[in-house]
């Protein structure tokens, strides 16, 4: 339950960032378009490289925030099933212990 809450909590300040870092780009953009002393071609092409830049920029943090995601994922079923594997060795050994106590007992009667 706390990974999930954790994992949550990860995504959410990350897509927080991916939102303040658009709309700075966007802002940033227009500001510059309003203050360009540049022709309409000139400012089309610089416009259009620095659209260029930016989606490969999201793609590139995508890619590392989703590698990051899938390792964290990854890691988190390796540790359950770790997990799982021990609790079920443990209650094997308490099983085969109990066994041959009740064994004892039994001939303890006898």
């Amino acid at each position: 339950m706390h990974a999930e809450r954790f994992q949550d909590q990860q995504l959410s300040s990350t897509s927080k960032f991916m939102i303040g870092l658009a709309c700075g780009t966007v802002i940033g953009a227009a500001v510059g378009v309003l203050l360009a002393t540049k022709s309409g071609a000139e400012l089309r092409g610089q416009i259009a490289d620095s659209a260029r830049r930016f989606g490969r920029k999201m793609s590139e943090s995508y890619s590392q925030a989703s590698d990051a995601v899938s390792s964290g994922v990854d890691h988190a079923r390796e540790a359950v099933k770790h997990g799982r594997d021990k609790f079920a060795s443990t209650r094997a050994q308490f099983a085969t212990a109990d066994e041959g106590r009740m064994s004892e007992m039994e001939n303890r009667d006898l």
